[in-house]
C-alpha cells in the first residue's frame, strides 16, 4: 500500500481520537473532515479549536523570546476570545458541519 496514503489514515485516526483538535488551515478537506467527524460523533464533546490566526501571529510576531507559561496564557485568552457556536450554514460542507444524526437521512 502507498505509504502516504498509510500516513494520511494515521493522521485521520490519531487526530479524530485526540482530547482536542486545532485546526491550522480551515480551507483543507483534511480539516474539514476531522471537525465534521469529531462533531458528529462527539456528540459535542470532543473540542475542536478554530483559532484566529491573526491573534495568534501577532503573539508570536510581538513576542519573540515569550515564556511558555505567558505564551500559553496569551494563547487561552485569545481561544476564549474567539470562542463561539458554528452551525452549518446553507449549501455549505457537510464535512465540516454535519448534521444531527437524527435527521441527517432526511435532508
Amino acid at each position: 500500500m502507498n505509504s502516504f496514503m498509510q500516513l494520511a489514515a494515521l493522521d485521520f485516526i490519531v487526530c479524530t481520537a485526540a482530547d482536542v483538535f486545532a485546526m491550522t488551515d480551515s480551507g483543507s478537506q483534511f480539516s474539514s473532515l476531522v471537525s465534521g467527524f469529531r462533531v458528529y460523533f462527539g456528540g459535542g464533546k470532543m473540542a475542536t479549536i478554530r483559532p484566529n490566526k491573526r491573534r495568534l501571529a501577532d503573539i508570536f510576531v510581538k513576542n519573540n523570546t515569550i515564556d511558555w507559561r505567558t505564551f500559553e496564557q496569551r494563547v487561552r485568552k485569545a481561544v476564549r476570545q474567539t470562542k463561539r457556536v458554528f452551525s452549518r450554514p446553507v449549501g455549505r460542507s457537510v464535512y465540516r458541519y454535519p448534521r444531527c444524526k437524527e435527521c441527517m437521512c432526511n435532508t
